[in-house]
């Protein structure tokens, strides 16, 4: 298991290596962010000034390597418009987006689970083409599309819950749904399939022939065996709830770490882009590594495959 571990932080590393040279790269390619920054009426030298202020003035690659420098060091860089570290403004909004990521995340660990077993083993036809039909819905539609229908029905037409903003628990319903229906579907599409494979095992057989009961060789025996390919499922969607994320703030006006990205991008501010990308890539590679060895410590042949 240390060799695996090692293995997969070494990934990891290199990952967030990478990603850090494309996200430099990449958001020098949104456009020169003083046309943003710099009033109109501006004259040359003030544009100048802003610029040399700002760092902009220096060729690409000086700017390349103070930025690798400066992450060296921990230092994410300061905003371009709000004119105080990165850090600090990440610091400030992540609990309002794990407000979000973090009841979504239960919510599918309960439920996806359940409506897998339930669309594998139900007597009834309607029910595992209910769970089916709901399954590839929940897949194929966009974020940011159910969340606008969320808010069509139940914020402006019924009027039950509001269209926006933070506030007491009604206003985490609607955006809470958006996020975790598409992972729920995910995790119940692949709970399913484990399932079916699983209870045409010979260990199954021959539970059933020494008496176990129905119940226990669903919810003990197969299920644990169908949960492999599920906890992997988890880490790869954990990387997408950072897209997801940003979805659903710009949506619901949520004021957290998806919606300063948002804002970032718009204003072309990269100093701000660049940190939260990076921020969130190394919680997320940390998280995809804890899935990681949760799936080999669920199925030994992942491990020793490693």
């Amino acid at each position: 298991m240390g060799t695996f571990i090692a293995r997969r932080t070494g990934q990891g590393v290199l990952t967030i290596a990478i990603l850090a040279v494309l996200v430099f790269l990449l958001s020098r390619v949104t456009g020169d962010p003083l046309n943003t920054l710099v009033p109109i009426e501006a004259t040359p030298a003030q544009r100048e000034n802003i610029a040399r202020q700002l760092g902009l003035d220096k060729p690409l690659y000086e700017q390349f390597f103070v930025y690798i420098g400066s992450l060296l060091t921990g230092d994410f860089g300061v905003s371009f418009t709000h004119r105080v570290p990165v850090s600090d403004l990440f610091a400030e909004r992540i609990f309002n987006s794990l407000a979000l990521v973090v009841p979504a995340f239960v919510i599918v660990v309960i439920l996806g689970p359940v409506l897998g077993v339930i669309g594998a083993t139900s007597r009834f036809t309607v029910v595992r083409k209910a769970v089916l039909i709901f399954a590839t819905l929940g897949i194929a539609l966009p974020v940011f599309w159910i969340g606008l229908v969320l808010v069509r029905f139940f914020a402006v037409q019924l009027g039950w819950l509001p269209a926006s903003r933070m506030g007491d628990w009604t206003h985490y319903v609607l955006p809470v749904a958006s996020l975790s229906l598409m992972m729920i579907a995910g995790m119940m599409r692949l709970v399913r399939s484990g399932m079916l494979d699983s209870l045409g095992r010979d260990y199954i057989k021959l539970a059933r022939i020494t008496g176990v009961s129905e119940r226990s060789i669903r919810w003990k025996h197969a299920l644990r065996n169908s949960l492999s390919s599920a906890v992997a499922f988890l880490g790869v969607y954990m990387s997408l709830l950072v897209a997801g994320t940003t979805v659903v703030e710009k949506v619901f006006a949520w004021p957290g770490v998806g919606l300063l990205l948002y804002d970032g991008v718009v204003a072309r501010n990269y100093p701000l882009v660049q940190g939260i990308i990076l921020i969130s890539a190394v919680m997320v590679v940390a998280l995809n590594a804890v899935f990681d060895v949760l799936q080999a410590y669920l199925d030994p042949k992942i491990r020793l495959g490693a």
